[in-house]
């Protein structure tokens, strides 16, 4: 495992999903998602379509079949400030939507899509309709397992940066409403927890970015890292965009450092996580997870995540 900075870090609970603030003078596109989305259905991507996706170099992130294409910027760096979306097809093959000034998106259903503009403007689309704002100055924004709710980091200034503080927000798409999960500076990366109204999020309360457990009712939870104080080989970095579910209790996220992406396994009932090796892109297939490694697509079991999670400290799964 890397084990990354002190520095890098503190930073990646102000940063964990890489998403470059807005340009000077920028304009957002006012233009509705293509019309063909309703005719669009929601494969199921697997190895082949990881690898294909993996071989163009510039996705920088997926949700479900939905990728944030992102050309290279004037350093080469393929996560520029203005990207496209496009549809994901069961080969891997993509549609582009034609747009430039996005930070996320994803697909709600066959007929509506949220993304998040370079502005900092969450908006949701559909083909019959004006996109309509739902919320601004907003940071990592992440859609429900059942698509009908979005949680994310509401910024109390214009971009990210080490003196930008915010709450976490829940906005439920159905009836309007909104919750705030928490309202600590040092909080961000709100990912649902699928059939409850529990929040895993990424924290550096503590001064050091871990795992924590946001539960209606009760004071958030640490997960990970609890009584660390500095970065050694126990720790347990952060994910970045990428955390999906096995079940309600297990977790498989990437957590990317120094251009390393490792998966990740992460027992919310008992805090415990443990390294699955290689791999970056976690999309769950039945009772498994398939990602793409430096050396091809992986299939991870569920049974072995699990018993690895169960495991006493130490052992080697």
């Amino acid at each position: 495992m890397v084990v990354p900075s002190r520095r890098l870090v503190l930073l990646a609970v102000l940063g964990a999903c890489a998403e470059p603030g807005p340009r000077a003078g920028s304009v957002v596109a006012r233009e509705a998602a293509p019309a063909s989305i309703a005719e669009v259905t929601r494969p199921s991507l697997g190895a082949e379509a990881l690898v294909a996706l993996a071989a163009r170099g510039d996705v920088a992130a997926l949700d479900g079949d939905v990728a944030l294409v992102c050309p290279p910027g004037p350093a080469g760096d393929a996560h520029a400030a203005s990207c496209d979306a496009a549809w994901v097809g069961a080969s891997g093959g993509l549609t582009p939507w034609g747009r430039g000034d996005l930070l996320a998106a994803a697909r709600l259903d066959a007929s509506r899509v949220v993304s998040l503009t370079r502005d900092r403007e969450l908006v949701l689309a559909t083909p019959s309709s004006e996109p309509r704002v739902l919320a601004t100055h907003v940071a990592d924004p992440r859609v429900a397992p059942d698509r009908r709710a979005v949680a994310f980091t509401a910024l109390r200034g214009d971009d990210i940066s080490p003196a930008t503080t915010g709450r976490l927000v829940v906005l439920d798409l159905d009836r309007g409403t909104r919750r705030v999960v928490t309202d600590h500076p040092m909080d961000s990366s709100p990912f649902f927890r699928p059939g409850s109204d529990d929040i895993v999020f990424v924290s550096a309360r503590t001064g050091i970015a871990s795992l924590w457990l946001a539960r209606p009712g009760a004071r958030p939870r640490q997960l990970t890292n609890v009584g660390a104080r500095a970065v050694d080989a126990s720790f347990v970095p952060v994910p970045g965009r990428e955390l999906v579910w096995l079940d309600a209790r297990t977790a498989v996220f990437t957590a990317t450092y120094d251009d390393v992406s490792v998966l990740w396994a992460l027992d919310v009932e008992t805090g415990r996580a443990v390294s699955l090796g290689p791999g970056r892109w976690p999309q769950p297939h039945a009772d498994a997870v398939v990602a793409v490694s430096p050396a091809g697509a992986r299939t991870l079991d569920g049974d072995e995540i699990r018993a690895a999670l169960a495991a006493p400290v130490g052992s080697v799964p």
